[in-house]
């Protein structure tokens, strides 16, 4: 039972992408930032910017996102992480899609900014704290704790206390790191660059209180609630949009 969770816990299926990324992915470029590694870019002359998907999705979740940063002039980078999108490989997790990260900084930055969803956000604050370039922050709807997701899925799964014990060992083994390591209320305090956390307080995936927690523990970082929004529509609402506009713009 645990490696059959382990294998649900860390190969994600590729799923088709939704109506409402079809109709702004003719704007993004098919982009290849190493071999196995690709995204969607978005073209300008400003500051440039690199966007990381959570679990399951891929960079076309970003379309309106970066539409209306490349029409303001950003440049976007949006990243298909490892076993995702049109990217290479089998296994996902944050330290993997961490490295990616920090593979498109090492081609393409320092960057104005980074903005994370979901997993993605777990995996571009551990990557900031191994030396990721950028001056701003963006966390929408993000776990605060590894430890924390593993118990929510063992739960799901059903798991007695000997599989639990089992699985966890599995995954820290394959990822190389303890789960202990993807705290992020302890990794807040040593970002040193300004945040902005968005969640929806009606998220069926990851609690808003996640969110509520990294804010507390991040002196530089604002909070943005929305009222019974769910966990992936705040990547398309104007609020959201205009709030995350107002924070990168450059004086």
């Amino acid at each position: 039972m645990a490696r059959v969770a382990r294998r649900g816990f860390l190969v994600p299926r590729r799923l088709p992408a939704r109506d409402w990324e079809q109709s702004g992915m003719g704007t993004g470029q098919p982009h290849r930032f190493l071999p196995g590694l690709a995204g969607l870019h978005w073209p300008g002359q400003g500051p440039r910017i690199v966007c990381l998907h959570g679990w399951e999705g891929r960079a076309s979740h970003f379309v309106a996102i970066a539409e209306r940063l490349a029409d303001r002039g950003f440049e976007v980078f949006a990243v298909d992480g490892p076993a995702h999108g049109r990217s290479a490989g089998r296994v996902a997790h944050p330290v993997v899609f961490a490295e990616a990260l920090l593979a498109v900084d090492a081609v393409h930055g320092p960057f104005h900014a980074a903005i994370g969803h979901s997993m993605g956000v777990s995996a571009m604050l551990y990557a900031r704290t191994l030396g990721l370039r950028i001056d701003r922050l963006v966390c929408l709807a993000g776990p605060l704790r590894a430890s924390a997701v593993l118990e929510r899925f063992m739960d799901m799964m059903g798991l007695e206390q000997p599989a639990r014990d089992r699985f966890v060992t599995l995954v820290e083994r394959l990822v190389r790191q303890p789960s202990s390591l993807l705290e992020l209320d302890r990794l807040a305090p040593h970002l040193g660059v300004p945040g902005l956390i968005v969640h929806g307080t009606a998220d069926p995936d990851v609690p808003w209180t996640d969110s509520e927690a990294l804010a507390a523990a991040w002196p530089e970082s604002d909070l943005m609630l929305l009222e019974g929004f769910g966990h992936r529509r705040i990547l398309r609402e104007r609020a959201v949009l205009d709030r995350i506009e107002a924070f990168l713009e450059i004086a």
